[in-house]
């Protein structure tokens, strides 16, 4: 062999096995990075804004409902209100408690039951016993110029 003629194995040189990244690659990833994040963050913020619009047009169609709810309840208890403050239910009601006005007031009325009477008993032993009431009878009637019990 010559002196100047070396083998094929020697002159390959694998030192560097791993390739080295050009600094191009680095400024790529960058870019791209800041592209997404400059094509996302818009698109996410719509996206939120439209979920919170949806949200609050719900939330006012809900409100109006309840509204129209309580406007019809108001209509039917303002009519509830007006019958039963009608003077001539109110006047039919304390005819019916008993309760009539000075001029329609003939005499007071009383409402009672009428006495037990005792068994009459025959012979002499009957004039000497006296009346005792009895726990159920009535009471007397009540002087005249009282109001009668409900």
């Amino acid at each position: 062999m010559s002196h100047g003629v070396r083998p094929i194995r020697d002159r390959i040189l694998n030192t560097r096995l791993v390739r080295e990244q050009t600094p191009m690659r680095g400024r790529e990833l960058i870019a791209y990075f800041t592209l997404t994040a400059l094509i996302a963050i818009p698109a996410v913020f719509g996206l939120w804004q439209q979920n919170v619009y949806v949200r609050s047009r719900f939330e006012i169609e809900s409100l109006r409902k309840e509204k129209l709810a309580l406007q019809e309840r108001y209509v039917c208890l303002k009519t509830e209100r007006s019958t039963l403050e009608a003077l001539p239910r109110i006047a039919a009601e304390a005819r019916r408690y008993g309760l009539v006005p000075r001029d329609e007031a003939k005499s007071p009325s009383y409402i009672g039951t009428a006495p037990r009477r005792a068994p009459v008993a025959s012979g002499p032993s009957a004039a000497s016993d006296r009346r005792v009431p009895q726990p159920g009878a009535a009471a007397p009637a009540a002087p005249a110029g009282l109001t009668p019990p409900l």
